[in-house]
């Protein structure tokens, strides 16, 4: 029984600092470190319908409870909430989800599958109790890998006749539009919904803090896009390679391994020293070995619950 008066509303652009202090406390309980980026959160919160889809839960001192949804694609729905470590199994967790998921039963198309996905630190029993006992299951596991560089890394080495240079940001967008083709055709699977075009390009180029270096493509003699290295940056802290992808046809010839050092000596450099990314350990092109033979290492592991709103 809580001895506190709990109010669940939706986020106003007022409520910005105080999330990020909740996201803040959350990060040191399950990984001992701050892992928030508030850029990221202004980032997150430009333009989301944060009066529709975003709650917050409050007591009369703090807030002690965040939650979203949005749209990954048609009919999949991505769901990231967080409770305050010392607020726990007190139902939040459970009440926000529950929101996250009506509204995206509201959301769904008039017809096809449809599910939500929800991610977080694995290996934490009160999580396991919270999504399984909401129908969620286990889809997989994804580590954050890293590296520590203490010297330069090898120079990179390119197959015949590709070379690297910034994606071109023309008005009409052709490159940006292959760019993004390339990336979900590399990501494709049977139970991922195709992000959208214009989603992305405000995830990417729209993004507050982009700039052109960010965003490098491998180009082979005919100056076609085979390869695409994004990056985010956060100086003093380590740079991100946020979304890798080679061309199926141009696959197993050393260009992954090729972007991969490519971008070590970008942020090398920079004077940064560290290089983090993201990759499902079920990947099926094989990048989890490729970054571990760059000298990359699992830094945390996490977890995909997912749950279908609607079969066909």
């Amino acid at each position: 029984m809580t001895d506190f008066t709990l109010t669940m509303r939706h986020p106003t652009p007022a409520d910005l600092q105080a999330v990020y202090d909740l996201l803040i406390a959350c990060d040191l309980d399950y990984l001992g470190y701050p892992d928030t980026d508030l850029q990221d959160l202004i980032n997150e919160w430009k333009d989301f319908p944060l009066d529709t889809d975003a709650w917050i839960m409050t007591t009369p001192q703090q807030v002690v409870g965040y939650e979203i949804v949005d749209s990954g694609g048609e009919g999949d729905f991505f769901a990231d909430g967080y409770v305050h470590p010392k607020f726990k199994n007190q139902g939040i967790g459970s009440r926000l989800l529950q929101t996250a998921e009506a509204r995206a039963h509201e959301l769904m198309p008039d017809s096809g599958p449809s599910q939500i996905r929800c991610y977080t630190v694995a290996n934490r029993p009160d999580d396991d109790t919270l999504f399984l006992g909401n129908g969620f299951y286990v889809k997989t596991y994804t580590y954050r890998m890293r590296i520590d560089m203490n010297e330069a890394p090898p120079a990179p080495v390119w197959p015949k006749g590709v070379t690297v240079r910034q994606l071109r940001l023309d008005d009409d967008e052709r490159e940006a539009k292959i760019a993004w083709r390339l990336i979900e055709d590399a990501f494709a699977a049977p139970d991922r919904a195709e992000r959208p075009y214009e989603a992305w390009r405000g995830d990417v180029i729209e993004r507050d803090g982009f700039e052109q270096w960010m965003f490098n493509v491998a180009v082979n003699p005919a100056d076609e896009i085979i390869g695409v290295a994004h990056l985010r940056h956060y100086p003093g802290e380590h740079g991100w390679l946020w979304q890798l992808a080679v061309r199926q046809a141009d696959r197993q010839r050393g260009l992954g391994m090729a972007l991969l050092h490519y971008v070590f000596a970008l942020f090398w450099d920079m004077g940064e020293r560290v290089v983090k990314l993201g990759v499902d350990t079920q990947n099926p092109t094989g990048a989890l070995r490729l970054y571990e033979r760059a000298g990359m290492s699992p830094e945390a592991q996490f977890v995909e619950y997912r749950k279908t709103l609607r079969e066909v």
